[in-house]
């Protein structure tokens, strides 16, 4: 947290992972006085999708999806195939400190690649941007009430949509990180 301020914000990507399924839905609505708010949610709403992203102050930099949890496999493959592509030398990559991010061969890739690797804190959500990222493409996928894995994944891609800059300098200055190009 000392040092935070001094990182160059335009450098850093947030890389996370998150779950959603198909029977997600509202928590709250709104019905005419004396009505009640009634959604359907699926009795089985089928295995959990994780969804893994990367983001930076320049929007999403690389996102995939899967039935069930990523391995170290998988995510190895994520960030060598579709993150590091489109990071430059010098660029951070921030992660949370999951076992399987600390794979010592993700570590010389990303040396190999001249990109830094951070972790931070344990237990420190508040110091990640991207959790304000999965916060509002959850809002949406759940307003949006999927039902099937297609549109699942369709709603997931309109809350990536509906991530816009000015969301990402707002949640990247109140995880304190100082913003120099908004």
């Amino acid at each position: 947290m000392r040092n935070q301020s001094r990182w160059d914000a335009d450098r850093l990507v947030f890389l996370d992972e998150t779950g959603m399924n198909r029977g997600m839905t509202p928590a709250f609505a709104w019905a005419p006085r004396g009505e009640r708010a009634d959604s359907k949610v699926p009795h089985d709403p089928g295995k959990n999708v994780s969804i893994i992203g990367v983001y930076g102050l320049r929007g999403l930099v690389a996102a995939d999806w899967k039935h069930g949890g990523f391995n170290g496999d998988d995510f190895e493959r994520f960030v060598r195939e579709l993150v590091l592509p489109k990071l430059q030398p010098g660029d951070t990559l921030v992660l949370d400190n999951a076992s399987i991010h600390k794979r010592k061969s993700l570590k010389n890739i990303l040396r190999a690649a001249g990109v830094r690797l951070r972790f931070l804190p344990q237990y420190s959500p508040e110091l990640d941007p991207i959790e304000n990222v999965w916060s509002k493409v959850k809002s949406i996928v759940r307003r949006l009430e999927p039902r099937s894995v297609k549109a699942l994944v369709r709603a997931v891609k309109a809350g990536f949509d509906a991530v816009v800059n000015s969301d990402l300098v707002g949640w990247f200055k109140h995880a304190g990180y100082r913003v120099t190009s908004a």
